[in-house]
């Protein structure tokens, strides 16, 4: 009798187990929501290979913007900086910056990093940094 009864404990347990796991696990692309593709993205990843990360009502959230330079410094902070004059059509950036909007008001951009074709790094910003990185990519005038 007891060991019937600790089977079917051990089995009740192996179930929650297999169901915790597959809820908790990593998303399946094409996913829908910002956050899932930060969880996938990886360095080397090249544009394309993000993209298929996206469903295609995410896909249509993003921006992407050429750089003319991209650095992580050791603080862990990024220096960027576009182009001054902007890029000619057609003509190719070093590097490129895929911002994706939040999709809530006031939530964090998660903004992917490339050279030329592939993700060099990742990070999530506030919306004033993102707005600066933006500015800086537009090139607004920061002076004012």
């Amino acid at each position: 009798m007891k060991s019937k009864m600790l089977m079917g404990i051990v089995a009740v347990a192996l179930m929650c187990v297999t169901l915790v796991g597959c809820i908790g696990g990593t998303p399946t692309p094409p996913v829908s929501k910002v956050e899932h593709v930060a969880e996938l993205v990886v360095e080397d990843m090249t544009l394309d290979d993000v993209y298929d990360l996206m469903t295609t009502e995410l896909k249509s959230t993003t921006v992407l913007y050429p750089a003319q330079s991209l650095e992580l410094r050791l603080s862990g902070n990024w220096k960027v900086a576009g182009k001054e004059g902007g890029f000619e059509e057609g003509e190719e950036a070093p590097f490129q910056v895929l911002m994706l909007v939040p999709q809530v008001a006031d939530k964090d951009y998660y903004i992917v990093f490339f050279e030329g074709e592939n993700v060099i790094g990742n990070n999530w910003f506030d919306v004033v940094g993102a707005g600066f990185i933006e500015d800086l990519l537009t090139g607004k005038d920061l002076t004012q």
